[in-house]
């Protein structure tokens, strides 16, 4: 999803991982099947966020709006799976592999998949290419923002209030 989507989070929720071991399995099965769309393969720990991010923005660059119905089956895919699973929470993507770093990065990118390929998607259809062009002209404030938000979230400070 753009970089902009992490506007779109309206709440944030830090909670311990408390998957068990069988839930870890089925969400990393989730997963695999979620990069494995994207050209990546994945045993146990999630591949790097912004390779897979990179990947879907590609697409995105090159396409436009027409590949985002594709992105949307794969992200939909991943949300309904891992909908069994309501212990997942950005400490289970450190049980799964990724980094301090990395962890909230698929946790947002979760939360922004569910809701552009959900109740945002005629929005995002619509301001599509306002979108991008803020993304392609605006990239500098966008990261600075993202980064803020996420040093924001680091240290437990909810950014939506």
């Amino acid at each position: 999803m753009m970089r902009i989507s992490a506007a779109l989070l309206v709440s944030y929720t830090l909670a311990a991982d408390s998957c068990t071991a069988n839930d870890i399995a089925g969400l990393n099965n989730c997963y695999q099947a979620f990069v494995g769309a994207y050209g990546f393969s994945m045993s146990n720990v999630l591949p790097h966020y912004w390779d897979m991010h990179q990947v879907r923005t590609g697409w995105l660059d090159a396409q436009g709006v027409k590949v985002q119905p594709k992105i949307c089956q794969i992200g939909n895919n991943l949300v309904n799976c891992i909908a069994k699973f309501p212990c997942l929470s950005q400490d289970t993507f450190l049980t799964m592999g990724a980094d301090s770093t990395e962890s909230p990065r698929w946790f947002l990118d979760k939360i922004a998949t569910k809701y552009q390929c959900g109740e945002g998607y005629q929005v995002l259809l619509q301001d599509y290419y306002c979108m991008a062009a803020c993304r392609e002209h605006r990239d500098d404030a966008l990261s600075a923002c993202s980064t803020m938000m996420q040093n924001e979230i680091a240290q437990g400070t909810d950014p939506c209030v």
